[in-house]
């Protein structure tokens, strides 16, 4: 049975602490204390891997994009409306609810998501049809551009103090982690900018976990040891490599479904006789969280699945964590706190006094 709370306190989210930042290659400098992001292509860094043995203490997950920061609304609803900006269409500038409404239209691409809005506001009265394909590309293209400024200099801020509940966490002994890239192929980006907004205390201990990538066994077994000094240049050298790799693989996975998109595209008069599976051309890039990558990452913790709370914001993520025996708890991005989470055990409405705390969520844990 879920337990619904109700809307705590406004607060100001974490503070910067000078930490550097992200630069336009999107690799940290060698001297950047950052947590691993466990990559299926590279093996951890066993100077962050923290170590397994944590006491009693339950371990906090959150969902990066959504738990942590309002990525729709502060982060690619915001960009698309630099972009609009600078392309000269100051009129059109998406409020929350609007973006909100957008969101259930389209066809599931960046390029069908804004052409969803003009097909319900009107096209731009001197533009060609013909024009249109191009010109949707062009807005994409502006929008990642002011996306990847904002999550560079830190302009996407974290929900109002959920920053708080990280601190508590910390301070009780819980191992925390992230799970990044559930809705941003910006994954790394928006790690950095999340990570310079939060105190010391926080940064230095979370661990990042890329969405759907299982973690190898040999990485299960690096970590389960103590924690290791290791800054060498080869290993850090290494861990990129392998981060370059799987890019390439991501790189070759969008060249395949664009090939099959412009294959279906040249066919559709059926004289070639051979069809694409449509399923394959909405087939999403990021790879999606299950139970059993959620199992995996709490074995790399060192805590037992049922010993781990997962805060999200989505429906879907509390139905993997609720199958992995997670405690799952949900903070819905805003317009969404009306939604339906029938896996969810809670559901707040934000962090702080009144709403999200540590104490709350380490309550909501089922007795053994």
């Amino acid at each position: 049975m879920m337990l619904q709370h109700g809307k705590g306190f406004k607060g100001i989210s974490g503070a910067s602490h000078g930490r550097s930042k992200l630069t336009s290659k999107t690799l940290p400098s060698s001297r950047m204390r950052l947590p691993p992001t466990v990559n299926a292509a590279s093996r951890p860094q066993r100077l962050y891997c923290a170590a397994a043995n944590h006491g009693d203490a339950p371990a906090l997950l959150l969902e990066l994009d959504g738990a942590v920061v309002d990525l729709h609304s502060d982060g690619h609803r915001v960009a698309f409306n630099k972009a609009f900006e600078s392309l000269g269409f100051e009129c059109v500038n998406w409020p929350v609810h609007v973006y909100n409404d957008l969101l259930g239209r389209g066809d599931g691409t960046p390029e069908g998501f804004i052409a969803a809005y003009f097909e319900m506001m009107g096209w731009p009265e001197m533009m060609a049809t013909s024009d249109r394909a191009r010109f949707l590309t062009k807005v994409h293209e502006a929008k990642q551009e002011e996306m990847f400024k904002m999550l560079r200099s830190g302009q996407v801020p974290l929900r109002d103090r959920v920053h708080e509940v990280l601190e508590q966490a910390a301070a009780d002994g819980a191992p925390l982690a992230f799970i990044s890239g559930t809705q941003s192929e910006m994954a790394d980006a928006v790690v950095f900018n999340t990570l310079n907004q939060l105190p010391a205390s926080v940064s230095e201990s979370v661990r990042v976990f890329q969405s759907g990538v299982v973690p190898q066994e040999e990485e299960l077994r690096s970590c389960r040891g103590t924690q290791e000094e290791d800054s060498s240049t080869g290993s850090q050298q290494g861990s990129w490599e392998g981060q370059l790799r799987s890019a390439q693989r991501g790189e070759k996975q969008k060249q395949a479904l664009n090939f099959a998109a412009a294959f279906s595209a040249s066919s559709s008069t059926g004289s070639s006789g051979i069809g694409i599976d449509p399923n394959l051309l909405a087939a999403p890039l990021r790879q999606s969280v299950t139970p059993e990558w959620l199992q995996a990452v709490s074995s790399m913790l060192g805590v037992p699945s049922s010993r781990c709370i997962l805060l999200g914001s989505t429906s879907s993520i509390m139905e993997a964590a609720s199958a992995a025996r997670m405690t799952a708890v949900v903070v819905p991005r805003r317009l969404a706190h009306q939604g339906t989470y029938e896996h969810a055990r809670a559901k707040f409405t934000g962090f702080g006094a009144g709403d999200c705390t540590w104490s709350r969520l380490k309550s909501l844990i089922p007795k053994q």
